[in-house]
């Protein structure tokens, strides 16, 4: 899962990087295999797309405040003046397969190998199995250090190359070149079957001997780790795996959706995600697709078969709910084509309640009188939930009462929370001692999330705890894959076990907080007679920085490093935001001219102004916090994690 801010590690004109023709920049003639088996290559040698050395790797990392945070802390060096130790060259394998039904498909993704100056031979060493986060662009191509869409993920995965392991990162299937036509999204049996076909794709590839450079071959260890829908993947690989008696050396899973069930649940009950409707179409075409003719299971489209069983008009019927497509959904957000919130802001009404316990066929008699009680009387006070208070602005975002604000039908949420009244999860909405997936689910969508669940094995049939070393990673304030709910409960379930370790990279910062320090500091600006925009945000970001203790990572990636080092990038995102233009911007619309400001003008609206700056601030931090702010950090994390285990 991404946020809905897609700042850039750096301008792509800027990134000194070789990028190779089609072909392989002049490798020997490849061949195709039109049938390969599952895991079989699909173009032996694979093509070189891109190659780039440890110095112009390292020019492209400084040129961005996140970037240049991920360089410091994954060389050591708090001025970032220390170059990478490797360049990478990076190759475009394509494999076969299958897809969430079991269909035979193909897929592609990144082999990217690190490279010793003037070839210099590498010998043996270890993969790392990366997992990328949420993509709602079908071209989507982990092989593309300049991808147009978002250049973060493959450049953060190409740090693990540049401190010496084979990187095998899948685009996935339904993306890029792949011949399935819709995506996996969370489907934890298929997608980690996706990243074992590419390994295996990817090992081929080595041993053949006809990469450039002196390419070297896995020294038979294998790491896994992934961000966001990633994380999700990279802990469902790590299950698969061991279930298939396959060795890992260790796992670090960051900011990932792990415990399913419950977060559909609390998402249901109102506790909205921010970015839901980035996700929802993709989850949602995936379980439609995967297990509609799966008869223990059924189609979560469950009354016609079709999107408009679960969306509204016009959205049932929108190209957008068609993901992966040809645009970033978030994109079609920002620019109004699509609904920011999931839910109807008026809450279900009779009516509402009605259809959607009709839709669920199992609930009779005395249970259907009782649920629906029940329903009018809670439906109200969480369409948005109020409590608690620190959450309600985030979970009112996810709620609309405009028209064509929303995506979802009401009946049909109220379809998925009668089931989950009658059948709870054992962590929602209330943890109980048994903190596991409901047993017997009846609802559609609640059966795909228990079977997509990793609190249990791969078969589903009672808990899952690894054999290897585990760090899980991530950060408490996540707006986007909630940490208590994910992360959390999986370090209870494995408290006991000496091989889990769980990291929190963020030491502490409060949305409305900061808020409230640039208020405060716009505040005390106005207070003095100060007018000048620039002077304002000066002074706004010279306070956040104080407020988040900024600039002081000064170790080697140590855990308060680490946060550290979140929280001098936090102050920095306000910086990129919280600008002179912004500021004037911000003035001219609630004044009503534009500058020179005066005295008078400033202090006769600087309530609404402090407030608007508040607002703005804390919605710099809400925005970029999942993959802009923790993203980073989690993968130096899980570099330093691998260290410990690395042959």
């Amino acid at each position: 899962m991404q946020t809905l801010s897609r700042l850039r590690l750096a301008a792509a004109a800027a990134i000194p990087i070789l990028l190779l023709t089609a072909c392989g920049g002049g490798t020997t003639t490849s061949t195709v295999n039109a049938t390969p088996t599952e895991g079989g290559l699909i173009q032996t040698p694979p093509p070189r797309t891109v190659s780039v050395n440890a110095a112009d790797f390292t020019a492209q990392l400084q040129a961005s405040a996140d970037g240049t945070a991920l360089l410091e802390l994954a060389t050591g060096d708090p001025t970032a003046k220390t170059s990478l130790p490797l360049g990478v060259d990076v190759y475009y394998i394509q494999y076969a397969t299958v897809g969430g039904a079991g269909e035979a498909t193909t897929a592609s993704g990144a082999l990217m190998v690190p490279t010793g100056p003037n070839g210099t031979s590498l010998g043996k060493l270890p993969i790392v199995l990366y997992a990328h986060g949420t993509e709602t662009v079908k071209e989507y191509n982990m092989a593309n250090l300049l991808a147009p869409y978002d250049d973060r993920i493959p450049t953060v995965a190409a740090v693990f190359a540049a401190n010496g392991y084979i990187v095998v990162a899948p685009n996935y299937a339904g993306y890029d070149s792949s011949s399935l036509p819709y995506q996996c999204y969370l489907n934890a049996e298929q997608q980690s079957q996706d990243m074992i076909d590419a390994l295996k794709a990817a090992r081929t590839a080595l041993a053949s001997g006809t990469l450039f450079s002196s390419a070297p071959l896995d020294n038979g260890q294998v790491f896994i780790t992934g961000y966001s829908q990633g994380g999700h993947v990279a802990l469902a690989t790590h299950r698969a795996m061991e279930a298939a008696n396959m060795t890992v050396a260790a796992s670090a899973p960051c900011s990932g959706p792990y415990a399913l069930a419950a977060f559909g649940d609390a998402i249901a009950y109102g506790d909205v995600n921010f970015g839901a409707t980035e996700f929802a179409p993709l989850l949602l075409s995936n379980f439609h697709n995967s297990y509609k003719g799966n008869a223990a299971i059924g189609d979560v489209y469950n009354v016609t078969g079709t999107a408009a069983d679960l969306y509204e008009a016009p959205w049932a019927t929108s190209s957008a709910i068609e993901v992966p497509g040809p645009t970033d959904l978030s994109t079609l957000i920002v620019n109004g084509q699509y609904p920011l919130s999931l839910f109807n802001g008026t809450a279900p009404s009779a009516t509402d309640i009605k259809t959607g316990l009709g839709e669920d066929a199992w609930l009779t008699g005395t249970a259907l009188a009782t649920v629906s009680a029940e329903l009018s009387g809670i439906l109200p006070g969480i369409t948005p939930p109020t409590t608690p208070a620190a959450e309600a602005a985030l979970f009112a975002t996810g709620f609309s009462s405009a028209a064509n604000g929303h995506l979802w039908r009401n009946d049909y949420r109220v379809a998925m929370l009668a089931d989950a009244m009658v059948n709870p999860d054992g962590l929602v909405p209330t943890q109980t001692a048994n903190p596991f997936p409901a047993a017997t689910p009846m609802h559609p969508l609640r059966k795909a999330f228990v079977k997509n669940d990793l609190r249990l094995n791969a078969a589903g049939t009672g808990p899952w705890a690894p054999a290897a070393p585990v760090l899980l990673i991530g950060g408490h304030n996540d707006p986007e894959v909630f940490y208590s709910v994910n992360t959390g409960i999986m370090a209870g379930l494995w408290s006991g076990l000496k091989t889990v370790n769980t990291l929190d990279i963020d030491p502490g910062i409060s949305f409305a907080g900061l808020g409230t320090v640039a208020a405060t500091a716009f505040g005390t600006d106005v207070a003095k007679g100060v007018v000048d925009p620039g002077t304002l945000s000066a002074d706004i970001n010279a306070a956040v920085d104080a407020a988040l203790a900024a600039k002081n990572y000064t170790l080697s990636p140590t855990a308060a490093a680490l946060q550290a080092g979140f929280l001098q990038v936090t102050g920095e995102a306000v910086a990129t935001e919280i600008t002179t233009a912004n500021v004037t911007g911000i003035i001219s619309q609630i004044v009503g001219a534009n500058p020179p400001f005066t005295t008078a003008q400033l202090g006769a609206n600087a309530t609404a102004i402090a407030t608007a700056l508040g607002t703005a601030t804390s919605t710099i931090i809400l925005e970029a916090y999942h993959s802009n702010l923790v993203e980073p950090f989690a993968a130096v994390a899980a570099l330093q994690f691998f260290q410990n285990f690395k042959n």
